[in-house]
């Protein structure tokens, strides 16, 4: 009798067993929070500034027959450029190593490295146009040297970002308020969407592009016998910015 008084209440407790709620993200949102009618409203922020930074790359490259009298010669060009650029009033903390590399030359007809090839990057922190041309006038001062990338920069770029973001969110509440107006509803923040974000290397859903100004310069390979007149780019910024809103009173 009392295994048969178990057993009923054991298949009572199963049987009373909740299910359990299984679903998307989406569809349990649904589930909990059903009939909500919603919109979304999108808001756009840009603005064009001139840069007033730039990161200049200094290539030295020298060539020997063994590698340490490629190493030292390298060592040695670079020490003439770096207190060039001092002397010119660029500060010490603004000259930068950033890479250096050795490589062999094998000839046609021999297994052994007939010369050695030393290069060396330095980058170079700019912020006048004065500073700008001391660095390009390297290119013609020393022959083992050339101009490599160039990296424009604001430098209140933090400062730009919030106030890009302000008015993208101000644009969004701008249409919230046109879109309650005209259609006699009232609308709550039901979500903040997800950013738009055309270039992956910049942070806070901020897009960034370089246009490049009257800008001359050497390639690796090439060196101008006369300095062309140099200048910064400008920056163009811009976000995009979703937010959506509940319909939670109509006319």
């Amino acid at each position: 009798m009392k295994r048969i008084l178990f057993l009923l209440i054991f298949l009572y407790a199963q049987t009373s067993i909740s299910t359990e709620l299984k679903g998307t993200p989406e569809e349990l949102k649904r589930y909990f929070y059903p009939n909500k009618v919603t919109v979304t409203l999108h808001g756009y922020a840009e603005r064009v500034v001139q840069s007033d930074t730039a990161t200049v790359s200094i290539i030295v490259s020298t060539e020997a027959k063994e590698m340490r009298g490629a190493l030292a010669e390298n060592s040695r060009i670079r020490q003439q450029v770096i207190a060039t650029l001092v002397n010119s009033g660029i500060a010490k903390n603004d000259i930068q190593t950033a890479s250096f590399s050795t490589s062999p030359e094998i000839g046609y007809f021999s297994k052994r490295p007939t010369s050695y090839n030393s290069v060396n990057k330095i980058n170079v922190a700019v912020t006048t146009e004065q500073q700008f041309s001391a660095v390009a006038s390297l290119v013609d001062e020393f022959k083992s040297v050339s101009l490599g990338e160039i990296k424009y920069k604001h430098s209140k770029k933090k400062e730009l970002n919030r106030e890009l973001v302000s008015e993208a969110l101000a644009d969004v509440i701008a249409k919230k308020v046109i879109y309650e107006e005209q259609l006699g509803i009232k609308l709550k923040v039901y979500d903040i969407g997800s950013l738009t974000n055309r270039n992956r290397y910049e942070s806070d859903g901020i897009d960034e592009e370089i246009v490049v100004t009257g800008l001359r310069r050497s390639s690796y390979s090439q060196k101008s016998s006369t300095p062309e007149p140099l200048s910064f780019g400008e920056l163009n910024y811009s976000t995009h910015r979703s937010v959506t809103f509940e319909i939670i009173e109509s006319d």
